[in-house]
């Protein structure tokens, strides 16, 4: 769900004409910066882009009424109750309490590449 959510964020942020560019700048700079990298991402690469382009979008809701056409369009021309609920702050917030749990589990070990495979 995380994963799907931050590409359909991703896809919004390219539609949005302005500065889709440098947002994914933005997150490439994170991403870098924590060791991180889309090639194999983690759930906490995917909290990073989501966080990265709500700021983004948010920021753009609260512009002119040209900036919210925007954001919508983006959007497939979703309505603004829509677009305020794939960008609230609590999306990321319940994706960041998920996270923390499902590291806490028992269960998860995480990725393991071949070569610690092989140890």
């Amino acid at each position: 769900m995380v994963a799907f959510h931050a590409i359909v964020l991703l896809s919004a942020n390219r539609a949005y004409s302005g500065e889709a560019n440098e947002t994914e700048d933005k997150i490439r700079q994170t991403l870098d910066a924590n060791g991180m990298s889309i090639v194999r991402p983690t759930f906490a690469t995917w909290i990073v882009i989501i966080e990265k382009i709500l700021k983004h979008f948010r920021d753009a809701l609260g512009g002119d009424a040209d900036d919210e056409a925007r954001v919508r369009r983006s959007f497939a021309s979703l309505n603004r109750i829509g677009v305020t609920r794939l960008i609230s702050s609590e999306v990321v917030q319940k994706f960041k309490e998920i996270n923390i749990k499902r590291n806490e589990w028992v269960g998860h070990s995480g990725y393991m590449g071949s070569s610690q495979l092989r140890v």
